[in-house]
Parts: C-alpha cells; structure tokens; sequence
C-alpha cells in the first residue's frame, strides 16, 4: 500500500493493483482519443461515439487542390480560344 497524501491528519492508501489498473485505463483512453484525433475519416462510428466531422487537409493536398484549379482553368481559356479561331 502506497500513501497519497496527508489531509486534516487523515492517511488515504491505494493499492498497487488500483494505481496500475488507472495507468491501464488511461493509456487505453489515450490511445483511442490520439487515433481518433490523427484519423482520417470523415465519419467515425463506436458504440458509445459517433460523429461526422470535415476533414483537415495538409498543406500539400491545399497547394495540390490550387494547382488543379488552375490548370483547369487554362484549360477552359484555352477551350474558349481554340472555339473563337474556329
């Protein structure tokens, strides 16, 4: 037995089994909330947690998402070209 703290002359003991079992618990908890947050789902289904979330994009997908704007947009003025010198 482990003692926590002193407090108005009062002794609080835990046992080793208990304190292993909150380390247990709260690795678990931790490991489930660090995969959910670094998921890439949209949608995420647990029996106790559902959600619908937007997916945050890297500044690679945003930069590549800028670039196929733009080349579909040259393709449309050079669409719009090709017809007037027809």
């Amino acid at each position: 037995m482990y003692e926590l703290y002193k407090k108005n002359k009062i002794i609080i003991y835990m046992d080793s089994g208990l304190i292993a079992f909150v380390a247990v618990i709260g690795t678990t908890l931790s490991g489930i909330l660090t995969t959910l947050f670094h998921s890439r789902c949209s949608s995420i289904q647990t029996p106790c947690i559902s959600c619908k979330r937007e997916i945050q994009h890297t500044k690679e997908e945003i930069q590549l998402k800028e670039k196929e704007i733009e080349i579909e947009e040259d393709i449309k003025k050079l669409e719009i070209e090709n017809s007037i010198k027809k």
